[in-house]
């Protein structure tokens, strides 16, 4: 379960604003890939980020990012445990934070509303600088109009990434109000990321805390199950 979470993370791939700017608001995260379908729970706080993961509607783990203090923790329900976040090393907590730390916050938090590609440029490069030695990835992104998803005005950008010498290609549709990622579509791929039934508005501190209880993650205790 920890995995798929995981996978969720890395799969969503803004600074001009700062957390305390963000707009808060919650909303429905859909994988529209035909074969794979799934569904998460979104919640973004002022300075926080919560994917709740859901199993036949059901909540069964969560990932959480704290952009304030760059970290990731991942939350399993059904084992009451969770890895990174306050209760986890340092090594464990640099390695959690490089799985999706960058990729979230470039999807939800607000990009610049003339060049949403500036403002994840910014975010990758000071994740690379922080964990990784390597060139990161860059972006650079081309308006194609105005749009709408699920309803709501969005403006919709051509985006090519290069990364490590392979270059992509895809859309994303930026929402007018939040300026956040609501569509995502890889070229080539039958699917995306869509992001539905947003509800604007504070969020409560308790989605994106560890439950009593939890305790951070024992691969021995699993391996014995």
């Amino acid at each position: 379960m920890v995995c798929s979470i995981a996978g969720m993370a890395v799969m969503l791939v803004s600074l001009t604003a700062t957390p305390s700017e963000a707009q808060q608001f919650s909303g429905t995260l859909v994988n529209t890939e035909p074969s794979t379908p799934t569904t998460a729970q979104l919640y973004v706080g002022q300075t926080k980020i919560r994917i709740q993961n859901m199993t036949k509607g059901k909540a069964d783990g969560a990932a959480i990012f704290d952009v304030a203090n760059n970290s990731m923790t991942f939350v399993s329900d059904k084992d009451h445990m969770y890895i990174g976040g306050g209760g986890s090393s340092s090594l464990v907590n640099t390695a959690v934070s490089r799985m999706g730390g960058a990729s979230l916050w470039r999807v939800f938090r607000p990009a610049n509303a003339s060049d949403p590609c500036t403002t994840w440029n910014s975010i990758v490069q000071s994740y690379a600088q922080m964990y990784d030695k390597r060139t990161p990835p860059s972006f650079s992104c081309t308006s194609e109009g105005s749009d709408n998803v699920d309803g709501r005005p969005a403006q919709k950008w051509a985006v090519t990434s290069v990364d490590n010498g392979s270059t992509k290609h895809g859309e994303v549709w930026i929402d007018d109000e939040l300026r956040v990622v609501t569509r995502s579509v890889d070229q080539g791929e039958k699917g995306g990321m869509e992001l539905r039934d947003i509800h604007e508005g504070s969020q409560p501190e308790s989605l994106f805390t560890i439950p009593a209880g939890y305790k951070p993650f024992d691969p021995t205790a699993m391996m014995a199950k």
